[in-house]
């Protein structure tokens, strides 16, 4: 995941062999223990305290915080949840404090049978804490269609090309008071499937990313709505120069719910958003309607 927030999918650079522009640096912080559970109780505590430890390194520096981890506890049709609540008020920050925080959706657990596509996608809610308000919620879509080697030789992938991904969950049966979610949908791979049994990631419709152990070897496949997370996080800080939280958070948001968002966007560092409209851009299906 880190590899996705700071070079972004690295199949376009690998496949040209140009220098890759970093612009943007990574700050970490661990949440989950390195054994057992946290109390979900304290989801919202532990998740501020991480965010304290490392705004106490550089108070002035501009983030966005990324988070992929997400939850079945606490889900309720849309209903607010205490982690979601304390997400809220991190975003807020007492009015003076703004933070940019974007979250996954979270992804459909267990098997994927390519029958159950895309019905599977609506009924199965967004997961805890996504049902917050002030956070950029982000699905998963995907143009990754293209597969090439000769072990999936007549495996058809589950997504058409510009839809959503076969793991993104959605808000479609949450009631209407609640916000749609996700807010923005990024690329998050897809999955192949052979016709008869259950779809598989397969490397050929993920997304290229670095691996967490280099002297082992260089590159990893991820997807699904961590990785879409990841590259939405890469390109605001990329291309919106982290400006006002919330102008960010609408500038990314503004295509309503689903809208596709690609490297063709832009804002300056000024805080005014000058980028043009992104060719590739187009509505997702509507969580609900």
């Amino acid at each position: 995941m880190s590899g996705v927030a700071l070079y972004g999918d690295l199949e376009a650079a690998l496949s040209h062999g140009g220098q890759v522009d970093v612009r943007h640096r990574l700050e970490t912080v661990k949440i989950l223990p390195p054994t057992g559970q946290n109390d979900p109780e304290l989801y919202g505590a532990i998740t501020e305290v991480g965010i304290n430890k490392v705004e106490a390194q550089a108070p002035r520096r501009r983030r966005v915080f990324c988070m992929a981890v997400t939850s079945e506890v606490g889900l309720g049709r849309g209903r607010p949840s205490s982690w979601s609540t304390a997400i809220d008020q991190l975003c807020y920050g007492g009015g003076d404090r703004r933070r940019l925080m974007v979250l996954a959706a979270g992804n459909l657990r267990g098997e994927i049978a390519a029958p159950d596509y895309p019905d599977r996608n609506d009924l199965e809610e967004v997961e805890s804490p996504a049902q917050a308000w002030n956070p950029l919620v982000v699905g998963a879509f995907t143009d990754k269609i293209g597969i090439f080697h000769p072990d999936f030789n007549g495996w058809q992938p589950v997504a058409p090309a510009g839809e959503l991904s076969p793991a993104s969950r959605t808000s479609g049966v949450w009631d209407r008071q609640w916000p749609i979610r996700p807010d923005v949908v990024f690329e998050g791979g897809n999955f192949a499937h052979d016709g008869v049994n259950p779809a598989s990631a397969i490397d050929d419709l993920q997304l290229i990313t670095t691996h967490y152990r280099p002297q082992m070897r260089l590159f990893e496949t991820f997807g699904d709505t961590s990785a879409a997370a990841a590259l939405g996080s890469h390109l605001l800080r990329r291309r919106f120069g982290c400006p006002a939280p919330a102008l960010a958070r609408n500038r990314a948001s503004s295509r309503g719910a689903f809208g596709r968002m690609d490297a063709g966007d832009a804002c300056t560092d000024r805080g005014g958003c000058a980028g043009t409209e992104s060719s590739h851009a187009s509505p997702i299906r509507m969580g609900r309607t």
